[in-house]
């Protein structure tokens, strides 16, 4: 964990670089969740409030290569990311290797959110 933290950290310094953003700038995050201990750390880490990402692992768990483009789908769908929000996907993975995409969002083309009956939610 410690060695993944650091590599997070060190690809987060290139990623603001790159965005030209700031971390306040961020709105909302989707991150690779391994668990409760490794996302609450991670995102300290980054300096990034634990209550701007959306999660998805208590009930889906660690879904491995999946879990950025799950977690913000399901987000998407369930109406918690905004147009004109800047968004992060944050991705820290196995074999130490990370992957960070900015997103300025301006819009949905998954139409209005509604039940997702597989989950019982919106």
């Amino acid at each position: 964990m410690r060695e993944g933290i650091a590599t997070g950290v060190e690809t987060f310094g290139d990623f603001l670089e790159a965005a030209a953003w700031q971390p306040a700038d961020i709105e909302r995050t989707f991150c690779h969740q391994v668990g409760a201990a490794h996302r609450k750390l991670m995102l300290e880490s980054l300096g990034l409030p634990v209550e701007r990402d959306f999660v998805t692992f208590p009930w889906l768990g660690n879904t491995g290569s999946v879990a950025l483009p799950v977690t913000l789908a399901i987000g998407l769908h369930g109406g918690h990311v905004q147009p004109g929000q800047r968004i992060a996907l944050l991705g820290i993975g196995s074999g130490i290797n990370s992957v960070m995409l900015a997103v300025d969002w301006r819009a949905t083309r998954l139409g209005t959110p509604g039940p997702c009956p597989a989950w019982g939610q919106a």
